[in-house]
């Protein structure tokens, strides 16, 4: 499996995830703030986000994305899954690349 292939995987990973936390409505802890799965890392890392960069802004929107998946039918509607997928692959693509812009203006303390 190539590296995009895999990152692809992780990305679909969590929004699986999501959609079992989400099954769980009639309790009172939200589970998904609880749930932090450490493939968010693993897929900025993979990317080659630096680790300066994964602020809480990142999580945050990367959470926001995944979170979108909780509608989807996962046997119904893998187009949808796969779009949801590739826009939050996109996302993070481009802010890697706004990250190294950010950096290369940036000189080295």
């Amino acid at each position: 499996m190539e590296k995009k292939e895999q990152t692809l995987f992780l990305i679909k990973s969590d929004i699986r995830a999501t959609q079992l936390i989400s099954l769980f409505p009639e309790h009172d802890i939200e589970f998904f703030d609880l749930y932090l799965s450490d493939y968010s890392t693993l897929i900025f890392e993979s990317l080659g986000i630096d680790s300066v960069y994964h602020t809480e802004e990142l999580y945050s929107t990367y959470f926001s994305l995944v979170r979108k998946g909780k509608t989807i039918d996962l046997i119904k509607d893998k187009e949808a899954l796969e779009q949801l997928t590739s826009k939050i692959y996109t996302y993070l693509i481009k802010y890697r690349d706004l990250c190294s812009v950010l950096k290369s203006l940036v000189p080295a303390c």
